[in-house]
């Protein structure tokens, strides 16, 4: 018994096309990093003027966590009342606020919304790299402990987002650190809110327009009939047995197997014919493979069209794989009567019944 891959079936259904392939646009994805109720670590008691306070290295663990919202607000302002989660202190002028979020995607591409309520105003850092200023006075100059802010109140959400170079020098693949300072407008403010979510998309990518030369390049070769004064009727194969290199074996789709020796001075010869080959349509004597160890065993298989009976159909179109055997006493003749058939399958179909026949380096047929 002979093994048949997964090539064999694959090259049995296959017809020969030029595809050019271009590169697939990379989908829009969206991922939510975190959501308003994100756990942050925070600072409402100290400045941190002059201190590193939104590098990703700087030490937070002395720091009170609560989830948000964080806020204190007027009992009258519904949207900050009904989020809120953790409640702050009044008194100060900047309140500090750091947490964390991991992201495993692309950073090409990448595209930070952050939805926020904030009251009143707010500087964000990534990986201690300012990336925002939210109802801020001051939109270049250094921020300070005592900045104000706009008046602004919270009252619905402000979404922003940040991409481009900014994004993609600041964010990393791995833990990353956002900071956030939250300014008064003024020292005696009777409100402070904070909150925000983070969501990342990624820009789909369109690939490059295909550009073909309007002249074909040269690249220097020729047509050479390789066989002057041999003519075949329908060649659809050749073949040489493995390790060969004085023949050659040629297959014609109307069931005649021809061997030509003597490359130099060619003569062609009828190696085998199988007269019952069905040649209706695409049908015919159409594959052809050397055994491996054919120095030896004299082992070839042909795939090849029939009409013949079967558990599938009488009378019918089938493809058949069939092993044969070269003759002891004659290298360049085969008999029909070796035949041993492999697989016998019906075909349905009145065209496309191509199969070649190759030998993997697996051994395998």
């Amino acid at each position: 018994m002979y093994s048949l891959s997964r090539r064999f079936i694959a090259a049995t259904l296959a017809i020969l096309a030029l595809t050019i392939v271009l590169p697939a646009a990379r989908a829009q994805s969206n991922v939510v990093l975190f959501g308003f109720t994100n756990s942050w670590r925070y600072n409402q008691t100290t400045s941190y003027d002059g201190v590193g306070w939104t590098a990703p290295d700087f030490n937070d663990s002395a720091l009170p966590s609560g989830r948000g919202v964080l806020a204190v607000e007027d009992a009258n302002n519904a949207f900050v009342i009904g989020r809120t989660n953790t409640a702050l202190t009044l008194g100060r002028t900047t309140y500090y606020f750091r947490t964390t979020f991991n992201y495993t995607g692309e950073l090409s591409g990448a595209i930070l919304t952050f939805s926020n309520i904030v009251d009143d105003g707010a500087v964000f850092y990534l990986n201690g790299v300012e990336i925002k200023r939210l109802f801020m006075t001051n939109d270049t100059t250094p921020v300070f402990y005592a900045t104000l802010a706009s008046n602004h109140e919270a009252s619905a959400f402000d979404v922003f987002n940040v991409s481009g170079a900014l994004v993609e020098s600041a964010l990393v693949q791995g833990t990353n650190v956002l900071a956030v300072e939250v300014h008064q407008t003024t020292a005696g403010s009777t409100d402070i809110v904070f909150g925000s979510a983070l969501s990342v998309s990624v820009a789909p990518v369109t690939p490059a327009p295909l550009r073909l030369p309007l002249v074909p390049p040269t690249y220097g070769y020729t047509l050479v009939n390789a066989f002057p004064g041999l003519t075949f009727g329908s060649p659809l194969c050749f073949a040489t047995p493995p390790g060969e290199t004085n023949r050659l074996f040629i297959l014609d789709k109307g069931g005649h197997m021809y061997v030509i020796t003597n490359l130099a001075n060619p003569n062609v010869t009828d190696f085998m014919n199988l007269a019952r080959v069905d040649t209706q349509s695409e049908s015919g004597l159409i594959g052809l493979a050397f055994h491996p160890g054919y120095a030896t065993n004299r082992y070839f298989f042909l795939f090849y069209s029939v009409t013949t009976n079967s558990t599938q159909g009488t009378g019918v179109l089938h493809q058949r794989v069939a092993r044969f055997q070269t003759m002891a006493s004659n290298p360049n003749r085969a008999l029909e009567s070796t035949e041993v058939v492999l697989i016998n399958q019906r075909d349905t179909a009145g065209n496309h019944n191509g199969g070649d026949l190759h030998f993997g380096a697996d051994g395998l047929l």
